[in-house]
């Protein structure tokens, strides 16, 4: 059980299965509540913008969260299923929304679910406001919810206006952006961007082969998804094409490229950097995870390379800091921050085959080897778990190489990297690191 002091917002987040902790019915009221007493606290006024992924529950919170934030009179536009980064741009660009609330688990299966709270510009709240949503919804009784059959204050549109306005905004920043003749492999992880990744990619030219684009919401990120390893697998016959997947509320991108090579964001972020745009930028923000040939490389163009922790949120707050505009992490997450204040999978698509056309003769990065392991264990071991993640750190032998130990802030795992310019040596490292972890937790 969680402490009542304790935060309930992840990495990413508040997250988790829908019906237990947080989601069940009477906590997903009494955290309404505790988010309209903030917007209160705030002097928000403006509307509150909704989106949605493709899970079943998405409609059951979204119901839940326009009632009880109409009772404080709070005005709430649905802008139905879009993915997170359109809401994120829309804020931004709109400037009519006063927040935005997306609800969404991102990659996690169909059975999680969760809410991303967006700032009036599209950012990630601060730990400051998740951490006073986080107490006013501890200070929250529990109350009886009655589904009121009008409300006044709520306007349900179609998410086409804002569909559109993205729309445009992409051709306006990729200007000469032209995939006439060129073959798209796409997975939509069964998700938010299941109907609006095609017609944009045909926008600019490009012939699209989709997969994983009938959400039922019990199938989002089932075996598919930029999450789940092998997603290319099922473009196996189309040779020589583009492959690309995004998960499930469309912030993270995977590509396999023309040669079959397949590129995390470290790989993006290195293509990327010599755009105009942020070739003359003077830093480059990846974390904790950014493979250390990427670091190499940026200092060989005398590019400084700060890293953060893990989580696209700790990229934007670095880029802010340093005053760059271009950042990543190797899960995918890509920030282009003149463009989007989070990350953008079909944006960052966008610029990757615009950085294609127009840096010619570009060689790729030449990473290190990275060797990973997830180990699970039980949620409420969490302290104890994060004590023995920083005694791996010097208890276990790693024969020069770098390693990286730590509890997933949106899952119960614990996450392994080791890193090694021999991968024979990761791998062994790895293996002896895995074993003494799954020793100390069990």
């Amino acid at each position: 059980m969680m402490q009542r002091n304790e935060n309930i917002f992840g990495t990413d987040g508040i997250r988790g299965p829908f019906g237990f902790g947080v989601f069940t019915h009477t906590n997903l009221v009494r955290l309404t509540h505790a988010l309209a007493l903030w917007l209160v606290e705030k002097k928000i006024t403006e509307p509150v913008l909704l989106g949605r992924d493709t899970r079943a529950s998405g409609k059951i919170i979204a119901t839940v969260l326009k009632h009880v934030l109409a009772q404080h009179g709070i005005c709430c536009i649905d802008g139905g299923v879009l993915p997170t980064p359109l809401v994120s741009f829309t804020l931004k660009h709109a400037q009519s929304f006063g927040t935005g609330i997306m609800i969404t688990a991102s990659h996690n299966p169909a059975m999680d679910n969760g809410l991303k709270i967006l700032d009036s510009f599209g950012s990630k709240i601060s730990l400051q406001d998740e951490v006073r949503i986080s107490r006013l919804y501890y200070s929250q009784p529990e109350q009886n919810f009655e589904l009121q059959s009008e409300v006044v204050c709520i306007n349900q549109t179609t998410h086409n206006q804002y569909v559109n306005a993205y729309t445009a905004a992409l051709h306006t920043f990729f200007v000469g952006l032209d995939l006439a003749g060129m073959t798209l492999c796409v997975d939509t992880a069964n998700g938010a961007l299941s109907h609006i990744a095609k017609p944009v990619l045909e926008s600019f030219g490009a012939h699209v082969i989709l997969e994983c684009a009938m959400p039922s919401g019990t199938n989002i990120n089932q075996q598919c998804g930029a999450a789940y390893a092998t997603w290319h697998e099922r473009f196996r016959e189309h040779t020589n094409v583009l492959k690309c997947s995004f998960d499930g509320d469309g912030d993270r991108l995977g590509v396999v490229d023309t040669t079959g090579c397949e590129l995390n964001g470290d790989d993006l972020l290195w293509v990327l950097s010599h755009l105009e745009t942020y070739a003359h930028n003077s830093c480059y923000v990846g974390t904790i995870m950014s493979n250390g040939a990427l670091e190499k490389a940026c200092a060989a163009r005398e590019k400084e390379f700060a890293r953060s922790q893990v989580g696209d949120k700790y990229v934007v707050e670095m880029l802010i800091q340093n005053n760059a505009l271009l950042g990543a992490e190797p899960s995918g997450h890509v920030i282009l921050l003149d463009k989007n204040p989070i990350s953008d999978g079909l944006m960052v698509l966008l610029a990757y085959l615009y950085a294609q056309q127009v840096c010619q003769g570009l060689k790729p990065l030449l990473k290190y080897a990275q060797k990973h392991a997830r180990i699970p264990f039980e949620k409420s071991r969490l302290g104890e778990v994060k004590e023995i993640c920083a005694r791996a750190l010097n208890d276990v032998p790693v024969d020069g190489a770098r390693l990286v130990v730590r509890p997933s802030g949106t899952e119960p795992i614990v996450r392994v990297m080791v890193e090694h310019q021999d991968a024979g040596c990761a791998e062994m490292v790895l293996a002896r690191v895995r074993t003494w972890l799954i020793e100390k937790i069990s």
